[in-house]
């Protein structure tokens, strides 16, 4: 028996991509959801889509005058959605959850191929297919 407990065969199968593969497969009821979307970013995105405001754990919806919705994540503005634009902000801080959820709103609502990415420590939005650097408060049309 090792230190942890386990009989050596143990380790060994839970190091094999079978035994942390899981064994219920992921089925999609909704097509329109992206497989890569959390469930959170679907809900986010359809009270944009419904004028609503709506709130849950770190994420939160306000619909605005003339159409636009602000989306904050732990209170802080993160995005503005107009009828035929988007303003991006990172809220102060470029963490994963920020960039997934600006992910989310680009998926929903930008145009095909548009997303946030870092190379070295560095945020960029890919835009029309050339990437140019992320900047708080850009706005996209």
């Amino acid at each position: 028996m090792s230190q942890t407990g386990r009989l050596p065969d143990q380790l060994d199968k839970w190091h094999t991509k079978d035994a942390r593969r899981s064994k219920c497969p992921i089925v999609l009821s909704d097509q329109t959801t992206t497989p890569n979307m959390r469930k959170i970013e679907t809900q986010m995105v359809a009270a944009i889509q419904n004028d609503e405001r709506w709130s849950s754990a770190n994420t939160t919806v306000i619909p605005g005058w003339e159409g636009t919705s602000d989306v904050y994540l732990h209170g802080s503005r993160i995005a503005t959605i107009g009828q035929d634009w988007m303003q991006l902000f990172d809220g102060g801080y470029q963490s994963k959850t920020t960039k997934s959820r600006l992910n989310a709103l680009l998926s929903a609502f930008g145009m095909d191929g548009e997303y946030v990415f870092q190379k070295n420590f560095q945020w960029f939005v890919n835009y029309q297919g050339s990437p140019i650097p992320f900047f708080d408060g850009m706005r996209l049309a």
